[in-house]
């Protein structure tokens, strides 16, 4: 194998981690307003389904910060152990 050949090998496995953190990115920022969207759409549907013109108390839409971005660390994590673990494994 020549040096020219292995040069060519890690610079494209940085440009894909690279593409994969993006799409990891977007995908993670696409299911939390997604999920925004939905859970105001619940609360319509919801408010429409109780047959009066509005809900006593009424329903608002709350979006527990904090909540999200655990949920979010937690999801990272969980996606990026194994991802880590066969990595290290592949370059032993």
């Amino acid at each position: 194998m020549d040096s020219s050949s292995e040069a060519c090998r890690s610079s494209s496995s940085g440009s894909g981690r690279t593409l994969a953190s993006a799409f990891a990115t977007a995908g993670a920022i696409g299911g939390v307003v997604l999920g925004a969207v939905l859970s105001a759409a619940v609360v319509d549907v919801v408010q429409l389904g109780a047959g009066t013109s509005a809900a006593v108390p009424p329903l608002r839409t709350a979006v527990p910060i904090g909540l999200v971005v655990l949920a979010l660390t937690a999801f990272a994590l969980a996606a990026l152990v194994p991802v880590a673990a066969l990595a290290g494994r592949r370059m032993r």
